[in-house]
């Protein structure tokens, strides 16, 4: 069956079985192609050479029945023990000790894990797969475990004019008083919404842009 790999089978197929055969880090490869290329064909290829030259195991999984089918493996719900709820998405579940227990004798002599179909597996559910997989054999999202991109810590920020932000008040302000400001006391609106200095940031200040009003002033000395 090897002999009958065409180019970019056997590129699949070498970079598979080297890294299982030897201390190589663990992979993560991603192989596509057009229906009909032998993608299917390949992974059979590949868990037979597994079983007669390591006597190990391949896990085969799809995220439906049919694709599952096809491929002669099982859905990754039942493979992982992951719940399904139709029209929502499920919480994560970690599973009863003695149901792990059953999953780890399982999986004990599984070498690798195949996922066909994973176009059509979400970000979340590829997420529970990652926290089951740790759960399973008690590791942790390390580099030589299943790594979850992590997304920068960020606030909540927009920006609005200093007439809008009248009889607001706010923790952290950003304010640009440069040569926009066009009324009187304007600069004294935006500074006053803010609850403390530490949370008070100036872009562009230009003195000459706080003004106020002659008739206020004289109005302030008359009180």
């Amino acid at each position: 069956m090897i002999s009958k790999l065409n180019a970019d089978q056997r590129r699949g197929f070498n970079r598979v079985t080297d890294t299982i055969s030897s201390d190589k880090k663990i992979l993560r490869l991603y192989v596509s192609g057009e229906g009909g290329t032998g993608k299917s064909s390949l992974i059979q290829i590949i868990k037979c050479w597994i079983k007669q030259n390591l006597n190990k195991d391949t896990a085969i999984t799809a995220p439906t029945g049919m694709a599952a089918c096809n491929v002669n493996g099982l859905t990754a719900h039942r493979l992982f023990q992951l719940p399904v709820e139709h029209g929502r998405t499920p919480k994560y579940k970690p599973l009863a000790d003695h149901v792990l227990k059953i999953l780890r004798t399982d999986l004990k002599d599984v070498s690798l894990i195949v996922i066909d179909k994973v176009s059509m597996i979400s970000n979340i559910f590829f997420m529970y797969i990652n926290l089951r997989l740790c759960e399973i054999y008690n590791t942790t999202d390390c580099d030589d475990g299943w790594k979850l991109g992590q997304q920068f810590p960020l606030s909540l920020s927009y920006g609005i004019t200093i007439h809008k932000s009248q009889g607001l008040s706010f923790q952290y302000a950003l304010m640009d008083l440069g040569n926009n400001v066009f009324s009187c006391g304007q600069i004294y609106v935006a500074l006053s919404r803010v609850t403390c200095l530490d949370g008070l940031h100036l872009i562009n200040f230009d003195p000459s842009s706080v003004f106020t009003s002659e008739k206020a002033i004289i109005e302030y000395n008359r009180l």
